[in-house]
């Protein structure tokens, strides 16, 4: 499969990054203990925020090495997932704060987007 993995040069990327613009991170602690039941405020979810994907085999998969830059299918404008305990829950675009990548949610994922599981709420485990 030639072109799947291409080095990117890093300038572009680091552009592409830099060109979002400006924010200010809201305030959100009142909020969220306002709005949040209590027994869901003190559970720890495990958070995961998928950037892109991209379709290797296995003979790519071995020539992995560092340095090596995977092109992934998405664009630098295109929206990340954000992912609460393996299900959708929002949306967003990639900004840098001091020099630390972050997340600004653009959509909330409604219950009626997300699979079964998710939408049946935490598990006891």
């Amino acid at each position: 499969m030639s072109g799947a993995i291409e080095s990117l040069v890093h300038e572009d990327v680091s552009a592409a990054l830099l060109a979002a613009s400006p924010f200010e991170l809201a305030d959100l602690s009142e909020a969220s203990s306002e709005t949040a039941p209590a027994a869901t405020a003190s559970r720890e979810l495990d958070v995961r925020i998928e950037l892109g994907s991209t379709s290797l085999d296995a003979g790519e998969a071995a020539r992995l090495a560092g340095g090596l830059v995977v092109q992934l299918d998405e664009e630098t404008h295109d929206p990340v997932s954000v992912y609460a305990d393996g299900c959708l829950v929002a949306r967003g675009e990639i900004l840098v704060l001091d020099g630390r990548l972050c997340v600004r949610i653009t959509e909330v994922v409604g219950p009626s987007t997300v699979g079964p599981a998710c939408r049946a709420g935490p598990q006891d485990g």
